[in-house]
């Protein structure tokens, strides 16, 4: 008896994505054995050491973003010794964290060829920053977690679990924004936008109900945002 078409479809495609995923952990790789990068990977290590050291972000040291990345990057240096190739295995695993988060964002959305490329064009752009911008990667790969939840959200047809997904969302955005601020910032706008801007395919407008959607959502934010803003301004951090 043969097998339906669909059935052996989807086995193609999990072969697809497994080479893919392949292909993205062979390219980490190629920059593991090389020289250090002071501007990136070696400030974001030689700051995590503070930090290690009990040095407090932005009293003791001052960095132009938040401090998401050097507390990661600290808590591995606890974990597994301070040394910069730590920091290049966080990168590569946030790096293929990345690549799997946007296929399977784009999936839904478009056929998996098309998916599966623009899961490897983020490897390509993580690779130019595999000094590694450790930042830029841990939050793009927060903010794309925010988005996946956003959509489900969007397409719960239960109010109370659209909610509920809705301020996880809002954690991961508002985790972004304690990572790298400014990417945090433009996600929060660009998901607060389209949860009224959507409103234009609807034949009435409820405004009630975008309103608690808008509620819930930044409430997720100030989850991570106002305790961690607190915790710092309490410890002396404040004038920063």
């Amino acid at each position: 008896m043969n097998k339906p078409a669909w059935i052996h479809g989807r086995r193609l495609e999990w072969l697809g994505t497994a080479t893919v995923v392949a292909a993205a952990i062979w390219y980490w790789l190629q920059f593991f054995n090389r020289n250090t990068n002071l501007l990136d990977e070696g400030s974001t290590a030689a700051q995590a050491m503070r930090v290690v050291r009990g040095d407090l972000i932005y009293r003791d040291f001052f960095t132009v973003v938040t401090p998401g990345s050097y507390y990661t990057t600290a808590w591995l240096f606890q974990l597994f010794g301070e040394h910069l190739i730590v920091l290049r295995w966080a990168a590569l695993i946030t790096g293929i964290g990345i690549l799997i988060a946007t296929l399977l964002i784009t999936r839904p959305l478009a056929s998996w060829p098309f998916a599966a490329g623009a899961a490897l064009l983020t490897t390509v752009w993580g690779w130019f920053l595999c000094t590694p911008n450790f930042y830029s990667l841990e939050a793009a790969l927060f903010g794309l977690t925010g988005l996946a939840v956003f959509l489900h959200a969007q397409a719960s047809a239960n109010d109370r679990a659209q909610r509920q997904m809705l301020v996880a969302s809002g954690v991961a955005i508002g985790v972004t924004a304690m990572v790298k601020q400014n990417v945090g910032t433009f996600a929060a706008i660009a998901l607060l936008l389209s949860i009224w801007l959507t409103a234009i395919f609807d034949s009435t407008i409820d405004a009630r109900r975008r309103l608690r959607e808008t509620v819930a959502f930044i409430g997720g934010i100030c989850v991570p945002v106002v305790p961690t803003v607190a915790w710092l301004v309490a410890a002396g951090a404040g004038p920063y």
